[in-house]
């Protein structure tokens, strides 16, 4: 009998410390591989960034913008903007600006006819799979913000209001 509970004890160490989860996900760890400074273009994993959440979301987009700026992320609730591609739907909105640095748009572009294009020439457009990612300094927007796809057809059109 005491040779059983000590082959068990044994055991169950050997099975909690084997089949203990030690390995972070990959998407987590984007921001302690990248704190580093190693080089590379960070703005290339905004789409990880937007995907994230909460503190590790705050954490990934400071390594993006080392310089604090104030970020308004759209939309808000972590989803992406579907656009349509299709018939006469547009995704309309009023956005309105306070003391925002940067814009980022989330969308979601698996029905759309590829490259989509921007009104403000300073934005910056990051696709990766269906996932895009538009970045536009607050300073350069004058009253609208619209997105166009490859035929030319408006598929997005935001109105700013700044306060």
């Amino acid at each position: 009998m005491k040779q059983q509970s000590i082959f068990m004890g044994i055991f169950i160490i050997f099975y909690t410390t084997a089949c203990s989860n030690t390995v972070t996900p990959m998407r987590t760890s984007f921001v302690q591989y990248n704190k580093g400074g190693g080089g590379g273009n960070p703005e290339v994993n905004l789409n990880i960034c937007l995907s994230l959440k909460n503190r590790a979301k705050s954490q990934c987009l400071d390594t993006v913008f080392p310089n604090s700026p104030n970020i308004l992320i759209l939309p808000s609730n972590g989803k992406r903007i579907k656009l349509a591609g299709r018939g006469s739907s547009i995704e309309k909105s009023v956005v309105t600006l306070k003391n925002d640095d940067i814009l980022l748009l989330n969308i979601e572009t698996s029905t759309v006819k590829l490259p989509l294009t921007c009104n403000i020439k300073t934005a910056k457009l990051l696709q990766e799979q269906n996932s895009l990612v538009v970045s536009i300094p607050v300073k350069d927007i004058d009253k609208k913000v619209t997105l166009k796809n490859r035929e030319g057809k408006l598929l997005l059109d935001y109105s700013i209001i700044k306060e």
